[in-house]
Formats: structure tokens, sequence, C-alpha cells
């Protein structure tokens, strides 16, 4: 069944609800403003409202359009850390591996390993990663680009910093990049992270066969 309303009735909602179009804004694209015979306020008091609506619409387009450029950032950098990750399974000097290889799997400018007790003091990989165990840094300071990232700090004008579980030893994977940002959002973080998992895991594994080495000597 519908319904018939007419001119009177829509007069008489927008008169009770004056806040309609306010919280409707898409609908003035669909309006046709006021001519001035209605009056100079009237007209300007429209066009601005429609001013502010288009505003409005292309704010909402442009915030889409920079997540989804955001998620297509993850998604890539997920397949390539898969990648990393199916070139990592071979190797026997991870160290190596990652401040050779890496940054061209990664398409990065540098990597390294950094190790508590080896340059770094103890307790500070938790201070610079916290319970997230990865770091999205823009614009890292000086004293971390000297800190984490060595003769490659001129080259960290962004960075991530990963967390590596790697035994006994707290270990940071340090990512560095010229241009561009590492990584961004939460897909590029939880990417990252597998990341520096797979990483812990194959110097965990290469540990224990060194010891097994050792011990049938």
């Amino acid at each position: 069944m519908s319904a018939t309303i007419d001119s009177a009735a829509v007069v008489r909602f927008l008169r009770d609800n004056p806040d309609f179009l306010t919280r409707h804004p898409e609908l003035y694209r669909h309006l046709a403003p006021p001519a001035r015979p209605h009056g100079e306020v009237l007209a300007d008091h429209m066009a601005s409202m429609l001013h502010r609506a288009r505003l409005d619409a292309a704010d909402a387009r442009a915030k889409a359009e920079t997540r989804l450029g955001t998620e297509r950032a993850g998604a890539d950098l997920a397949v390539r850390v898969r990648v990393c990750v199916l070139a990592l399974l071979g190797e026997d000097d991870v160290g190596e591996w990652v401040e050779h290889s890496l940054p061209g799997l990664l398409g990065i400018d540098a990597a390294g390993l950094r190790r508590e007790g080896d340059g770094l003091a103890a307790g500070s990989i938790n201070a610079l990663l916290g319970a997230a165990g990865v770091r999205l840094d823009a614009a890292p300071s000086p004293e971390l680009r000297r800190m984490l990232h060595g003769s490659a700090a001129p080259l960290a004008q962004h960075a991530a910093y990963v967390r590596v579980p790697a035994g006994t030893a707290a270990c940071v994977l340090a990512l560095a990049c010229r241009d561009r940002e590492v990584a961004s959002g939460a897909a590029g973080a939880e990417a990252l992270g597998f990341l520096g998992e797979a990483i812990g895991a194959c110097l965990s594994r290469l540990a224990r066969a060194r010891m097994r080495v050792v011990a049938r000597q």
C-alpha cells in the first residue's frame, strides 16, 4: 500500500524537524537551490549549506580512498613477507640474510638484527616495543637511528621495529627506508610481526642444531 504525501505534509515535517537536512546532507545534491527572488539571505544560506555538503562528501571520499590505499599497501606487504619467509627457510646465517637479502625482498633500504647485550642495554627492547611487538616509526629520532641502525642510520628516515623471539636474549629487527614508510596500519604491523616470528623460529632452529653438533662432539 502506498501513501500520498502532499507538499503541506513535507513542510510540516521539516518545520517539526529543522535539523533533518543537517543530518542528511547528501540530499542537497538532489535539491535545486533557491532563486534570488526568494531573497539574498535565503539564497546565500542555501549556497553555504550546499557548499558544506559538498565538502563533507569530498572529505568522506578522501578518507575512503586513504583507507583503501592503506589496505592495499598492507596486502602487498603481506605478500612480500610470505616471499621473505620462504626464502628464509634454507638459510644458515640469519643475520647475514637479514642484512643483505631481506631489504631487496621487502622493498626497503636497510635491515638488521640487534640483540640486548650486544650493543643494546637490557630492557631496551621492551621499552621500545612494549606489549605490541611492532613499532612503526614515520620519523625515528636520531638516537634511535644511531642505536638500532648503525651504519645504515642515514637511511632510516622511516623505520619499523619488530620483536624477534629468539631464546633468552631479546632481539629486534630494525627496518629502514629513506623515502616512504616501511609499513602502515594494522595490516602492515601484523605482516611484520609474522616476519619477526619466522626469523625467531629460524634462529631457534639453528641454535638447536648447533647444540646437537656440540653434544655429539
